[in-house]
C-alpha cells in the first residue's frame, strides 16, 4: 500500500479545497470503494448518472483528504450527522483536537473546507442566467438586502444575487440549521457593506456569534463563500 503522509493544517488557517467532477470520472469506481454502506445505497438513488457521479467524488474525494488531515485510511473515517443533517467525525480511537469541515456542490464542481479552529460553513453555486433575480430575492432574502440588490446596477445584479445566495447558505450550513432557518430571518454583507463581521442576524439568539462569511471565486461560471466560527475560550 501506498504511504502518504497526513497534511498540516495550522490552527488558525482554513483550508479550502476543490474538485472538477468531469476530470475524476476515470476514478469513480476506486472512489465509490471508499464510500460506506449507506452513502453507496444514496449514490444508487439517483436517476440520473450525472448526479450520481457528484455525489460519489464529493463523498469519496471528503473520505480521502480527511485519511490525510486525520491520518487513517478514508474508508475508516466514521461520521454522526446533526439534527439537520450536518455530518462531524466520530469513532476516533483516541483523543484527538476539534476539527471541523464542510462540503458543497452545484452541478459539475465540489469544494471542500476543514479547519482545527472554526466551525465553518462553505457553499458553492453554479451560475445560471436567471430571468426574475429580483422575484426570487423578494420571496427568500432580508428586506435589507432585496433593497441593496434593487439599487444595483443591472449589469451587477447577477454577481450580488449570487454573493447573497452563496453566503446565506454557507452561514446556515455554517449553524448546522440548513433551510430549518428561514433565509429572509437575517442579512448579510454584500459588495463591501459596513455589516460587522460580514454577517447580521435580527431576531437571533447566540446563533451568530463570533460568525464572520466571506465570498470567493471558485473557478469561472461559480460564486462560493465560506462562513467561519472562531471559538473563543469563556
Amino acid at each position: 500500500m501506498d504511504f502518504y503522509p497526513p497534511f498540516f493544517l495550522e490552527r488558525e488557517t482554513i483550508h479550502v479545497w476543490q474538485a472538477f467532477v468531469p476530470h475524476l470520472k476515470g476514478r469513480l469506481e476506486e472512489l465509490e470503494t471508499l464510500l460506506s454502506r449507506d452513502e453507496r445505497l444514496k449514490a444508487d438513488r439517483f436517476f440520473f448518472e450525472q448526479d450520481r457521479a457528484l455525489f460519489v467524488v464529493a463523498h469519496g474525494i471528503l473520505r480521502k483528504l480527511l485519511g490525510r488531515y486525520l491520518d487513517r485510511l478514508p474508508d475508516h473515517v466514521l461520521f454522526d450527522y446533526g439534527p439537520y443533517g450536518k455530518p462531524e467525525i466520530v469513532g476516533l480511537s483516541r483523543p484527538a483536537a476539534p476539527f471541523y469541515f464542510n462540503l458543497s456542490h452545484s452541478h459539475e464542481l465540489v469544494v471542500f473546507a476543514f479547519s482545527k479552529q472554526y466551525g465553518i460553513g462553505v457553499d458553492v453555486e453554479h451560475i445560471r442566467c436567471l430571468s426574475d433575480f429580483l422575484g426570487i430575492a423578494q420571496g427568500y432574502f432580508h428586506p435589507k438586502e432585496v433593497e441593496q440588490l434593487t439599487k444595483t446596477p443591472v449589469g451587477q445584479k447577477c454577481d450580488l444575487f449570487y454573493e447573497c445566495w452563496t453566503k446565506k447558505e454557507a452561514f446556515l450550513k455554517g449553524t448546522g440549521e440548513g433551510l430549518s432557518r428561514p433565509l429572509d430571518s437575517f442579512a448579510v454583507s454584500l459588495g463591501g457593506g459596513d455589516v460587522p463581521g460580514g454577517i447580521c442576524i435580527l431576531g437571533g439568539k447566540g446563533k451568530s456569534k463570533n460568525w464572520s462569511v466571506q465570498s470567493f471565486k471558485p473557478i469561472c461560471g461559480y460564486a462560493g463563500a465560506i462562513a467561519a466560527r472562531k471559538f473563543t475560550k469563556k
